[in-house]
């Protein structure tokens, strides 16, 4: 975990997401997670961390809607804390998608 040392997340830790879903975490996407970029859930400019808890894979379409359209990012952010609750790390508290 790089805290707030970093904001783009190494090829590393996408990997280390990648074992965590086969395509974009967006339900229905079949684009697969070695072409996706990892999404801050908690957003870095607002204080987010670069951490595989706060990060999901996103295709570059869904990664485009989620910053743009308020509407998908909350159909979107019930999704992404489904996916991250299910995969969440052992004694990690349940991810909460918070917009900045």
């Amino acid at each position: 975990d790089l805290g707030r040392k970093v904001r783009v997340a190494p090829e590393r830790m996408k990997r280390i997401l990648a074992t965590q879903t086969d395509t974009c975490t967006i339900e229905g996407c079949s684009i697969p997670a070695s072409w996706c970029n990892a999404h801050h859930i908690y957003h870095w400019a607002a204080g987010g961390e670069t951490t595989i808890e706060n990060l999901v894979l996103l295709c570059r379409r869904h990664h485009t809607m989620i910053h743009n359209d308020k509407t998908f990012m909350h159909k979107a952010s019930m999704q992404i804390n489904k996916h991250k609750n299910q995969h969440q790390l052992p004694n990690k508290k349940p991810t909460q998608i918070i917009r900045a």
